[in-house]
């Protein structure tokens, strides 16, 4: 399991939004939340990323995983484009990608024992869960 959500609980306002909630993420899974406004989805990817605390239950990550987050109303700089936005969102993926890359080219030229610490530590950032939640539809520009 990458992600373990078990038995959270979660009141706002004195309404509960919800209650005895588990689920459970493994490595390739893709996870879709739909629901009706207020329903708690926005409130769910908050507590996942670690945003917020559930009141009850636990939320458990597999070591090593790491967590994005994008805001479904961001507060950030008028200058930025939504694209900048969004980049800054994925910028410890793209570093991650950036360092693999930078493996990848080393595995070319390395010792037999080098080669084994470079596979291994490769290994441990393919196996890296980023979750990123996007709370709100974005239109692609490509068309």
């Amino acid at each position: 399991m990458i992600c373990t959500v078990q038995e959270i609980s979660k009141m706002l306002g004195g309404n509960t939004i919800f209650d005895n909630v588990s689920l459970h993420i493994k490595t390739g899974d893709k996870v879709g939340i739909v629901g009706r406004n207020g329903s708690g989805k926005t409130t769910l990817f908050k507590l996942i990323a670690g945003i917020e605390s559930p009141d009850q239950g636990i939320i458990s990550f597999k070591k090593g995983t790491q967590i994005g987050y994008l805001a479904q109303i961001p507060a950030y700089e008028s200058t930025l484009s939504g694209r900048n936005v969004m980049m800054l969102a994925f910028s410890e993926l793209h570093e991650m990608k950036r360092q693999m890359e930078d493996m990848e080219s080393q595995m070319t030229t390395a010792s037999p024992d080098q080669l084994e610490r470079i596979l291994s530590k490769y290994g441990d950032y393919k196996n890296s869960l980023v979750c990123v939640a996007v709370t709100r539809w974005m239109r692609s520009s490509k068309k």
